[in-house]
Formats: structure tokens, C-alpha cells, sequence
């Protein structure tokens, strides 16, 4: 193991209250006592990729109505992630969303045609009705002219 001299270590007291244990430049000073503004700046740069990008940034998505704009959005993502516009957590979320608006738009359309269905139904059985009382009468009809005859 080799000892550090300690002319190679910097000449300036940490916030700690203890000496700085980084390497010295040619001036006795490490490179951020040197450039104090530096480590703010660097610190803040490495900040702004933690943060959510704009909501605009991608571009509003448009409606799902259509099985088209669904296949649109999957493109939009899928370019937004190739090219680094959306990170792959926000397109997993989206592809999520996709995924159940499609869901629920096919519940509803099943549900709308049973609803058609039902009320088809409901016109069936009053036809049926229509033509048993209609049945009924003509036969009491005919009874009553063998009767009289």
C-alpha cells in the first residue's frame, strides 16, 4: 500500500471541519476548492435528469375511439422510447393504459349489442304473444260457426 504525501493532498478545510483528502492541482487546491461554483453547477446538471420531463414535451396523445389512433399511440410511444423522449418506465404506463381502454371498449360494445339483443328479444316474444291471441281468437271463431251451423 503506498502512503499519500501530504503535499499531494489539497490545502483546504472541508465543511466537515477536517482537511479535504482529495488530490491538490498545481495551485494546493483540489479541483472543486478551486472552482467552488463548479460542484453546484455539476450537482445541478445530474438533478435535471431526475426530473419529469414536461407533460408537452411528447405531445398530447390523441383519443383512443378508434382502433387507428390506438396504433398511432403504440408508434408515438414506441418512437418517444427508441429516441429517448419517454423513458421505457413512462411508456410501460401507457401501453398500460392503451391496453385497458381497449379492454373497456370492447365490454362496452358486447354490452351494447346484448342490449340490442335483449330488446330484440323483448319484440320476439310480444309478436309470439300477437300471434297466440290472434290464433286463439280465430279458433274460438271457427268453433262458433260449427256450432251455429
Amino acid at each position: 500500500m503506498t502512503v499519500k504525501k501530504q503535499d499531494a493532498c489539497c490545502k483546504a478545510i472541508a465543511k466537515s471541519g477536517m482537511p479535504c483528502r482529495a488530490a491538490a492541482t498545481e495551485g494546493g487546491l483540489c479541483y472543486f476548492h478551486s472552482n467552488p461554483n463548479k460542484a453546484a453547477e455539476l450537482g445541478s446538471i445530474g438533478g435535471r435528469r431526475n426530473r419529469r420531463p414536461n407533460a408537452g414535451s411528447a405531445g398530447p396523445l390523441p383519443p383512443l375511439d378508434i382502433a387507428g389512433s390506438a396504433i398511432d399511440n403504440l408508434n408515438r410511444i414506441y418512437d418517444g422510447v427508441r429516441t429517448g423522449a419517454i423513458t421505457p418506465k413512462v411508456a410501460t404506463t401507457l401501453l398500460q393504459i392503451i391496453s385497458a381502454k381497449e379492454r373497456m371498449t370492447d365490454k362496452m360494445v358486447i354490452e351494447r349489442q346484448m342490449a340490442e339483443m335483449q330488446d330484440d328479444l323483448r319484440t320476439m316474444k310480444a309478436l309470439i304473444k300477437i300471434r297466440d291471441i290472434e290464433a286463439l281468437t280465430s279458433k274460438d271463431a271457427e268453433e262458433a260457426e260449427e256450432a251455429a251451423s
